[in-house]
């Protein structure tokens, strides 16, 4: 059994553990998350057990570490009250196959609406120069579920990776993110088109 937290002031509650349902929270030597790890959980009590996710193509995870590179990320979230905020990122990385890992430095209004809804999206684009103008060369957004953590072995190393680039980063969580859909943002014919 795990402990799942709801809110900003958790309480703790025994659930059946999250961490079985996705590969990501398997104990494993390397930094995968353990079971006693801090999750918030959905206000509603749902704690991801059985979330699909899909499996993110390399030539989207390329397009958005080179985004990163150049600040060209947005990180999307939604009140419960449907109160929508939108944040650039510049800190992040894939941990696994299926899920996004953003660095809450201040995110403020955005993890206040993640702890009562854990939906969000990120849109990313890469631009190039072509024929004297700025053109995106290729753009994604990516929508899924999310869960907070403020401990645990994979917080400790993407916490260290983040004060390796800046050690005046705070590093309050990080919000994992289990990428369930995925839509082409670049001007065009396939505009919102859903590739997986």
């Amino acid at each position: 059994m795990a402990k799942a937290f709801v809110g900003s002031n958790p309480t703790p509650r025994t659930t059946a553990s999250p961490f079985s349902a996705w590969g990501v929270f398997k104990s494993r030597g390397g930094g995968g998350l353990q079971q006693h790890d801090k999750v918030y959980a959905k206000p509603s009590g749902i704690d991801f057990i059985g979330v699909p996710a899909m499996k993110i193509p390399e030539n989207v995870k390329t397009a958005y570490m080179v985004a990163l590179k150049y600040r060209r990320v947005s990180f999307g979230t939604c009140s419960k009250a449907g109160v929508p905020n939108t944040v650039p990122i510049g800190v992040g990385r894939f941990v696994d196959e299926e899920t996004l890992a953003v660095v809450d430095n201040y995110l403020n209004k955005s993890r206040k609406n993640l702890e009562e809804n854990p939906r969000a999206a990120v849109s990313f684009w890469v631009s190039e120069e072509k024929d004297g103008k700025v053109v995106t060369k290729e753009g994604y957004q990516m929508k899924g579920t999310t869960t907070i953590h403020e401990s645990g072995p994979l917080f400790e190393q993407i916490k260290a990776e983040t004060r390796a680039i800046r050690t005046d980063f705070p590093v309050r969580a990080i919000v994992l993110m289990k990428i369930q859909e995925i839509y082409d943002v670049k001007a065009g014919a396939d505009a919102g088109k859903r590739i997986l």
